[in-house]
């Protein structure tokens, strides 16, 4: 089973892995624990939402960036979906 965590105050999207051999945990996008700007970070990920189409992208809300970001599983940063919003909160 997998689960998708959004850590908004440590800047990060969590990846939870309950597996047989125990559980683990990775950081999936976002720099852990660092705020930025970049491409490559996140300030505040509020809200995620799985392309079930792909089922290996996350679209997050990059809150004090007034963004949305897509990110691919694996990828060292994300790209910009849409910007000059005011602080989202949430994807539907």
């Amino acid at each position: 089973n997998m689960l998708y965590i959004s850590d908004g105050r440590n800047n990060r999207i969590q990846q939870w892995n309950e597996g047989g051999m125990g559980n683990s945990v990775k950081t999936v996008a976002g720099q852990p624990g660092q705020a930025g700007s970049g491409i490559n970070a996140l300030a505040l990920a509020y809200d995620i939402q799985l392309d079930h189409h792909s089922n290996d992208t996350l679209f997050i809300t990059d809150t004090l960036n007034d963004r949305v970001m897509k990110w691919h599983f694996g990828a060292p940063s994300g790209e910009i979906m849409a910007s000059k919003l005011s602080q989202p909160l949430g994807i539907h």
